[in-house]
This record gives C-alpha cells, structure tokens and sequence, in this order.
C-alpha cells in the first residue's frame, strides 16, 4: 500500500528546487496544507491546481498573491481584499508583475499609495484606474508626466489640454498621435514640440505619420 505521509518530504524538497509540477501530484498531495503553502510561495499561480479547500485558507491565498499577484484575476474579492498583502504582491517583483493592478478590488484601485506606487512603478495601468478617478486632472498628470503614452486613456477633456498634451509629448514624442484636435490646432503647441524635438526625433516614421501637416511645415521654415 502506498505511504502517502513517506513520500511528502521528499515532494516537500522537490517543489522548493523547482522540481514538482503540482497538475500532475496525486489528489492526496493537492490537499496537503503543507504541499499547497510550499508550491503557492513557489508560484501563485499554483492555487489554481491544489484541491479547492485551499481557496478559503487565508495564508495560503495571500502566500499564492505575494507570490504571484496574477492569481487575482481568478479570485473572488473577499480573498483579495488585504492591502498590504497586495501591496507586497505588487512590489515585491519586477515591472511585469505591477500589471496585476488590473485584478485588485476596486477599493484598492482607488487607494493613494497603490496608485502612487503604480503611476510610477507602470503607468500604462492609468487604463485600469477607475472611471470615478479619470476626471482627476492631478492623478493624470502624474501617470503622464511618468509615460507620455499615458495621454492615450485620459479622457477627452485631458487630450485637449494644453498643459498635459505638452508633458505627453515633451516626454514621449509618439505621444502625439493621441493629442487632441483643440491643441493640435493650437499655435502654441506647435511650437512648444518643435522647440523639445530634434530633427532625428520629429521624422522618425512612425512619428512623422502623426504629426499634422501645419506643425511639419513650420518645422521646415526654420
């Protein structure tokens, strides 16, 4: 007969080299407390595969987030609503895994230290910032002036504002393309871009495609 209790720490040692995929454990192993705490701080995404009663188990599901914060999109609010266990989820890894923003409660997305964390950290998750915030001009500001390509999920309002359109594309010069008609049409603006590129910058393909015609030919009178 098999000894379950005899095989589980030499699985126990396996999953801390990496070395067990848990889809393929037997039943038995996939309710382990133990099994399950150690494949989940090894990867979050392993909550997917242990038996469900670990999906209730606090530790274990904020060990799977700080592991992993993506599992989030595959829980349920009330298991995802502690914010320093998705503050560490978030920090805790590199840029990739700030893109799990998309997946927090919505409590949290509003929350000032994650967005200052994000604006700074990814801010191309200004897309995933609540639409009771994108009226915010200081929040959108700030994504902005940390990625000008942020001006492409402001509102209307935001793209026609002569202040944000000017750090949107001071900063990223293609961000241009998403520049409002009102500023596009502004004097002003057109010679606050020439004014921060160089030629190399304004007749970069992709670029130049974006640029109205009235800004290219007051560039080349000069």
């Amino acid at each position: 007969m098999r000894d379950f209790n005899k095989e589980k720490e030499g699985i126990l040692a396996r999953i801390n080299s990496g070395l067990v995929d848990i889809k393929n454990l037997h039943p038995f192993f996939k309710r382990d407390r133990d099994i399950v705490l150690a494949t989940v701080k090894k990867n979050g995404m392993n909550l997917r595969y242990v038996d469900k009663c670990s999906n209730s188990d606090k530790e274990i599901i904020n060990e799977a987030i700080i592991s992993n914060p993506f599992i989030m999109q595959h829980l349920r609010n009330e298991y995802k609503s502690d914010k320093n266990v998705v503050v560490k989820g978030l920090t805790n890894h590199d840029y990739f895994y700030s893109g799990a923003y998309q997946f927090i409660p919505k409590n949290l997305k509003t929350d000032k230290d994650i967005l200052d964390y994000i604006s700074k950290r990814n801010p191309f998750m200004y897309r995933f910032v609540p639409k009771s915030l994108k009226s915010d001009r200081l929040l959108a500001k700030r994504f902005i002036e940390n990625n000008g390509i942020c001006l492409a999920f402001a509102s209307k309002e935001f793209r026609n504002d002569f202040e944000l359109c000017v750090i949107a594309c001071k900063g990223r010069v293609d961000a241009i393309k998403f520049v409002g008609d009102t500023v596009l049409d502004d004097p002003r603006f057109a010679l606050e871009v020439i004014e921060s590129l160089s030629p190399k910058e304004l007749f970069i393909g992709s670029t130049l495609k974006a640029l109205p015609k009235h800004i290219v030919d007051l560039y080349n009178k000069d």
